[in-house]
This record gives structure tokens, sequence and C-alpha cells, in this order.
């Protein structure tokens, strides 16, 4: 026992301290023991369960504002990044800017909506959708459609992989969408007809007798190059074969109301065999004069008139437009006028 003044105070076990037992009352030893030393830098005071220690982790020091307490996994250390030091705007959320945790721009909802409704942005929040999405998956292969309010899931299923033969298509068999019996064909060559083979769709050439349709719209900046750079109207359609213009040649020049093409007098669209063809099949499709009128619109029918060419002047070559001259058409800086070249043609074998 030691004695102190007027008390007497009983010993204790190692490591035990002093405290007050209230008013009246003789001091008393704690329960727990506390260390006789001061422990590694930052260390704090920490219950075992039994007695107060030193705690095994380390503590930071408070450091740059914003900064946070966080586990490396042994210490508890400052974060890199700075947290906000207000909660901001409502519905604001932590984000990341690349160096520190900020608050979003956009809001998010701050309350569950409709069952089935989700998150999508009106250009400056992130809201809760006005349609709703089913919340299962429902049928397999079943897909999303819109019923004029909300998502739900289609009646058909649909294929649920490109698992079929090349060139099959997606038609209904009365309940769902299945891949076709038949294949189709790629379109090849230009001018090609689809044609049946009794079991699948084939691209093939079209009769010799079959009249067929060609039609072809000039912006502004084609008729403007027509002498450098000649347009396709009908692509050459194999040895032994001449494409042949039935009739007329029918042009329409629509003036887009600005201003006009500019052209000399031998300046005009023709066609011809070939993108160096020099010989016209028709007479002009659009002259010089309909090139440069200011009207609204004009058409031009231009029979076929005889010519006569040698084989390599014809045979299996394409039909173009050109401008014949020696030099382009000018004007129309506003680019809004066009020209329209239609006719209808036959492929024979010769």
């Amino acid at each position: 026992m030691a004695t102190n003044g007027s008390q007497n105070i009983s010993t204790a076990a190692a490591g035990k301290v002093l405290q007050g037992a209230g008013v009246g009352t003789s001091l008393a030893f704690s329960t727990p023991t506390y260390p006789s030393i001061s422990g590694t830098s930052r260390k704090i005071l920490v219950s075992d369960g039994t007695n107060i220690v030193y705690s095994t982790e380390t503590w930071a020091v408070p450091g740059t504002a914003g900064k946070i307490l966080r586990s490396d996994g042994t210490n508890w250390a400052a974060s890199t990044p700075t947290y906000p030091n207000a909660a901001s705007t409502a519905g604001k959320v932590l984000v990341s800017d690349g160096t520190n945790l900020i608050m979003s721009t956009p809001t998010f909802p701050n309350a569950s909506a409709t069952s089935g409704k989700f998150i999508q942005s009106d250009g400056t929040n992130w809201i809760a959708s006005t349609p709703t999405l089913p919340t299962s998956a429902g049928t397999a292969n079943k897909i999303l459609r819109s019923d004029g309010t909300n998502y739900v899931e289609s009646t058909p299923t649909f294929p649920a992989s490109a698992s079929a033969t090349s060139r099959k298509i997606i038609v209904s068999d009365g309940t769902n969408w299945v891949a076709s019996t038949e294949t189709y064909a790629t379109p090849s060559t230009s001018g090609n007809v689809m044609t049946s083979d009794g079991t699948n769709w084939t691209s093939a050439a079209a009769p010799g007798a079959g009249l067929q349709l060609a039609s072809i719209v000039l912006t502004s900046l084609q008729v403007k190059a027509l002498r450098a750079t000649p347009i396709q109207i009908v692509a050459a359609q194999g040895a032994g074969t001449v494409i042949v213009v039935v009739g007329a040649v029918f042009s329409k020049k629509f003036y887009g109301g600005t201003n006009v093409w500019v052209t000399g007098a031998s300046q005009a669209i023709d066609i011809t065999y070939g993108s160096t063809g020099t010989v016209a099949i028709t007479d002009q499709c659009v002259s010089s004069t309909g090139l440069a009128n200011t009207s609204t619109s004009y058409y031009y029918a231009d029979n076929a008139s005889p010519r006569t060419y040698v084989n390599t002047e014809a045979e299996n070559l394409g039909i173009y437009a050109i401008n014949l001259a020696g030099s382009e058409v000018t004007g129309n800086a506003a680019n809004d006028n066009t020209v329209t070249v239609t006719f209808v043609y036959r492929v024979v074998t010769i």
C-alpha cells in the first residue's frame, strides 16, 4: 500500500492507471492495463478486448485538405485524390475528374420510379425514362419492340444466330420469324435480274429481248465535270453483247432557282458507248441552250439516230453520260441544278 497525503492507495498490476471513482470516493486502479512507453509514431490506443494497447496500424497525418483516410492493406493512409467538403446540389454523385473525386455535373434520380423504368439522359441530367422495359428476360429469342407507350417483348421469336446457310433471309412462318428455305444471290453484274432456279433465287442477266429502264440524276458538279469524268448509266453486259437504246431518250433539266450553267455552243450532254466514246448514240440529250436556260424544268426527247460503229466502239461497253465538247460546262455556283437522263434499253447478243 502507498500513502498519499490523507489517502492510502493500494498497489496494482503493472500498466494499470488510477481513475476517479466519483466525488467522495477513493481513487481506484483501472481494470485494463495501458502501455507504459510510447509506441511507434502515428499509432493510437485501442482496446484488444481486455487491455488498452497500441494499434497495429499507423494513422496518417491529415495532409492536404479534402483527402480522406483509406486502408493500404496495412495502415491508414491519406488518399491520393481529394473529396468534396460540401454536399453540393441534391441528386449529384461523386465522379473522378482523372485526379480527384468531385461532384458530377448532371444529377441522378434520388428515388425509384415506376417498375421497369431506366435511367436516361435528358441532355442535362440523368432522369427516369418515360417508357418502361420488361423486368424479366422473357421467352428465348423474342426481341424488344415499342407498343407506342413502353418497350415490350415481341410476340414472334427471331433467329438467335447467323448459323443458317449463307444468303438466307428472315421470313415469317405465320407464327415466328425464321431463316428462309431458299437462298438469295448477291446482285452481281449491274442490270442482272433475280431468277428462280427452282430451289433458290439466283442473279442472272436479263433475257436479250427483255426491256429495261435506265435512269440517272446528274448533279451540278457532275455536269460540270462530264468532259473529264463521264458518268456510267448502264454497265457493260459482257463479251459478245451490245446495249441497244430503244426509242427516245428523255432528259429533264431542273433549274434550282439560283443561277444557270454557263455553256459554249457545243457544250451539251450526250450518251456514248464507253467512257472514252466519241460518237454519240443519240442526238444531244440536253443542248447547251437547254443547260443555260433559267426555266424551272425542261423535258427533251431525242430519238436515237442511225449510227455506224466498229465492234470495239459498241460491243461489251457500258453507256455513259458525257460532254463531247473540248471544255467543261461552268456556272451554277450554288450547285442546285440537276439533269435526269432516262431511256429504255435491251441487251442483245451478237
